[in-house]
Parts: structure tokens; sequence; C-alpha cells
């Protein structure tokens, strides 16, 4: 009888980190297309980066707006599609950014 309860906890469990590692790795495709689980046409990302300074050229470089800098993540927002950022990165060199959607992730 213990084993048997064992073995459906350690399965309760399998299943319970399947699910929040599905949350937290698997974007929604409004996100790859540019927009928020919301709709939002307004698309932020992130990217880690040594210092502020850093974090502004990115900015400049991809023509977004750098909207926070903390402990060495800077957070950008566009209006720009992400298939239009991947580009400008890949064209550029840039270091890559990411979505965020921490926010929307719940």
């Amino acid at each position: 009888m213990k084993k048997r309860k064992m073995n459906i906890i350690i399965v309760a469990v399998i299943v319970i980190i399947a699910g929040v590692s599905a949350v937290f790795f698997f974007r929604p495709k409004e996100a790859v297309e540019g927009k928020t689980e919301l709709g939002n046409d307004i698309l932020e990302l992130i990217a880690l980066v040594e210092n502020r300074e850093e974090a502004e050229q990115l900015a400049a470089d991809y023509g977004i707006e750098l909207i926070k800098f903390a402990e060495g993540v800077a957070t950008f927002q566009t209006d720009k599609t992400y298939e239009t950022i991947e580009k400008i990165g890949k064209e550029k060199g840039l270091t890559e950014l990411s979505i965020n959607d921490w926010n929307t992730a719940f």
C-alpha cells in the first residue's frame, strides 16, 4: 500500500513539473508573431547585457526603446514584429533579444 501511494505521488510530481515546464519553455504562437497573448501590438523584449551603455547601444542598433535596465537585464519595447527584430539582429550581428513572456505566463 505504501509503495502504491509513493508511485502516485511520483506521477503527480512529474505531471506538475511537465505542466510548469510547458508554461516557461513553449511560447504562444501569438508571441512569436509579435503579439502578446492579450493581443497588444507592443512587443516587450529582454537581453542580458554587461551595463546600461550596452543596453542603450542595443536599443539604438535595433531601433527600439530601452524601458528598463537592472542587474544585467535590459528590457525593451517596440511595435515591430519579432520576425523583424530577428532579421535586424541577424543582418547586423547583434545580441539576440528574447520575448519577455514572463508577465503573460500566468
